[in-house]
């Protein structure tokens, strides 16, 4: 009866029967058409991204930088002159110091060592400018008679005037793909000093907005990023206007990185390193003026002394002022360590606590000499092998003695 009714209804004059559209269906069209018309875009994205890295044209740009030293770098100001020639012997293919970024083998422990001029080994007041083994190479030793030098693979990562936040970017970038299970992180020095030099303002800055920072993070692996900004050197420069800052006297002392955006860079580089799998190590940067008769000493050397033109370009007024600036920086550098939970190797600390008088040249601040490379690597083993870092590298008999550390920390009892 029903049935019969509903058969009369539909045949009512002017009775419609209305098809109802299924809302998933809808939904799904729309997403399809978005799709499709961004798809010519995609396509057309991913094919300048493919030419730019084919080309190398993100690579490489033209600025003020000292040819020699540094060479131009779109994304991070300058880096490495990829012709350098250090103690006899090329960068690597990678532009930086010492072996070889190759693949990774299975069973090799593999260390990056972050950091600036006092890691890639620049010591001026030195013969030949650099030392002849800088401590990422001193310390690969140091592990490799003990486990095996097959075993183990050191990466220096340093680039003289380098900074925290190019540290950052470097690790997201060109270094992210090496695979390290430990990185150290040595800066401090020229987040105070005059890495400003050759760089373009703002260079060394990002967004505070997390909504921001997330695309900007992935947009500046890609190679069309920098290769925009090279565009835009470029175009600055076939026009008049300067793009990179000339060096130049400052007027009054400001740091590239204020101690807030220097904790920023720290906390950023050792959250992407465990997120790359890697147990992240901060090391705080000595300085040569721990003790009031050593700021004496400095106080009393000619305009001529390296250490003077560092005051000069930093616009510090004196060696005792450095010292309180510095020493502001390594306790940032502690404070980033404990906040984060993650080894520190107080590397200040050590050598305030040696004699030794060796460990810096009479004529510089910052750099350590060979003896200093020495003690650091020295340290760094130390350090590393009571973090249980190496425990991978013993004999299989070894690897059961109880309460061993592992890599990450925890203890192991012997197998039963």
């Amino acid at each position: 009866m029903e049935g019969s009714q509903f058969s009369v209804i539909g045949k009512l004059p002017g009775a419609r029967l209305i098809k109802m559209a299924n809302p998933t269906t809808q939904s799904s069209r729309v997403i399809k058409r978005v799709i499709f018309s961004f798809l010519p875009l995609l396509l057309l994205i991913l094919s300048v991204e493919l030419i730019v890295r084919w080309t190398g044209f993100a690579e490489d740009c033209k600025s003020h930088v000292r040819a020699g030293t540094w060479a131009c770098d779109p994304l991070l100001s300058f880096k490495n002159d990829p012709s350098m020639v250090v103690r006899g012997q090329p960068l690597n293919s990678d532009g930086f110091r010492g072996r070889e970024f190759g693949p990774k083998e299975d069973g090799v422990l593999r260390i990056l060592a972050l950091g600036d001029s006092c890691t890639f080994g620049v010591v001026p007041a030195d013969n030949g400018y650099f030392v002849d083994r800088p401590y990422p190479e001193l310390l690969e030793d140091e592990i490799g008679r003990k486990f095996g030098r097959d075993r183990i693979e050191v990466f220096n990562g340093g680039v003289p005037g380098y900074n925290s936040f190019q540290g950052l970017m470097l690790l997201r970038t060109q270094l992210r793909s090496i695979e390290p299970d430990v990185i150290t992180v040595r800066f401090g020095w020229n987040d105070h000093l005059m890495s400003s030099f050759g760089r373009r303002e703002g260079a060394f800055r990002e967004s505070g907005h997390p909504l921001i920072r997330l695309p900007m993070n992935l947009i500046q692996r890609s190679a069309i990023y920098p290769a925009s900004i090279r565009l835009s050197m470029e175009l600055r420069a076939a026009i008049g206007v300067e793009s990179v800052v000339s060096p130049r006297m400052p007027s009054e002392w400001q740091p590239n990185m204020s101690l807030e955006d220097y904790r920023y860079a720290l906390e950023a580089i050792s959250r992407l390193g465990q997120a790359l799998g890697a147990r992240v190590v901060l090391i705080t940067a000595p300085q040569a003026t721990n003790r009031d008769v050593e700021v004496d000493r400095f106080e009393r050397l000619p305009a001529s002394a390296v250490a003077r033109y560092v005051l000069a370009y930093s616009a510090i007024d004196s060696f005792e002022r450095m010292r309180g600036i510095h020493q502001s920086y390594i306790e940032a550098t502690r404070e980033v360590a404990n906040k984060l939970a993650i080894p520190l190797v107080d590397m200040a600390s050590v050598y305030r606590d040696q004699r030794d008088r060796q460990l810096f040249s009479d004529s510089d601040i910052l750099h350590p000499t060979q003896r200093g490379h020495m003690l650091e690597a020295r340290t760094l083993f130390q350090r590393l092998e009571e973090l249980g870092e190496f425990a991978d590298l013993l004999p299989d008999d070894a690897r059961d003695h109880p309460k061993r550390k592992t890599r990450f920390g925890e203890v192991q009892t012997r197998k039963q």
